[in-house]
């Protein structure tokens, strides 16, 4: 297991994989593998797979910001809330 810097954070990278890396933080991991199709790479989070880039620099990056991007991401009773929040302050004005 190797330590990555990005965004002022460290990540782990794990490469003992079958042709893959695993990102992790604290809380979560991102699976990094080949997409021949593209030429690059794919990131897989949370069973969503989306292009990650074209170099391995650039799908480990991503990968880190998608780590980071899912701790900062709202949770569905947030957004439930916001969503009640806003009906509330829509009967108000009448």
């Amino acid at each position: 297991m190797a330590k990555y810097e990005y965004g002022g954070e460290t990540f782990q990278i794990d490469g003992a994989g079958d042709c893959e890396l695993k990102v992790s933080d604290d809380a979560n991991t991102v699976t990094i593998s080949p997409r021949p199709s593209s030429g690059g790479y794919t990131i897989t989070a949370n069973g969503r797979g989306r292009y990650g880039g074209n170099s391995v620099n650039d799908a480990v990056r991503n990968a880190c910001q998608e780590l980071i991007d899912e701790r900062t991401r709202p949770t569905r009773d947030e957004l439930c809330d916001s969503m009640s929040t806003f009906i509330e302050e829509l009967g108000k004005t009448d």
